[in-house]
């Protein structure tokens, strides 16, 4: 019997309102977060404001928990401090983008950045192979398309959408501005990445 896998997509831009803050929800629940911050998030609508942030991302909401960011902060502010990262999500990104991804998912990453948005897979694919070529020793990072294609599927919908044209063609987008603004600024602050 042959095995067929079927590939879903999520966007989290058509997330309704309830997929949102269930995705909160679990995330803070699975997390432990102690429930007196779980029950300043239901007062002053707070839940609402973070479930329609239009920097809403599973990711960051992740990030957020996994840093176990209610540390130095006492109930009765957290929801803010949370509203306050969707704000400026530089800091979630890093964590993500440190922690959560493989190192050939990085250098995609590095090399997507140069390119620019809107960049055609196949171009990105080379000049992916060029760049783990002259960094390989620095990065760790493998050179084969396979490897590639791994890291594509890491960023893929959380870091990076991909787009697929009327001819096949696919074309490589930033997930969201934000995404784009944390690693002009992440290369900017790290001199060894320069």
């Amino acid at each position: 019997m042959t095995k067929k896998f079927v590939k879903c997509i999520i966007n989290p831009r058509k997330y309704t309102k309830r997929d949102r803050l269930k995705i909160l929800y679990n995330h803070l629940f699975f997390n432990n977060t102690p429930s007196e911050y779980l029950q300043t998030l239901a007062t002053k609508d707070y839940l609402s404001k973070i479930a329609n942030h239009p920097n809403y991302n599973p990711r960051i909401i992740e990030s957020f928990t996994l840093t176990n960011s209610w540390n130095n902060c006492k109930p009765q502010n957290f929801p803010k401090k949370l509203i306050k990262l969707l704000d400026n999500p530089q800091k979630a990104w890093e964590y993500a983008f440190e922690n959560t991804i493989s190192k050939n998912a990085q250098s995609i990453m590095y090399t997507f950045l140069v390119m620019g948005d809107n960049t055609e897979y196949d171009l990105l694919l080379k000049a992916y192979q060029k760049f783990a070529e002259n960094f390989k020793l620095k990065y760790s990072i493998l050179i084969d398309s396979i490897s590639f294609k791994k890291g594509i599927k890491e960023l893929e919908n959380s870091f990076i959408d991909i787009l697929t044209g009327f001819n096949g063609e696919k074309n490589i987008h930033y997930h969201n501005n934000s995404v784009q603004d944390f690693l002009v600024n992440y290369v900017n602050e790290n001199e060894d990445l320069k």
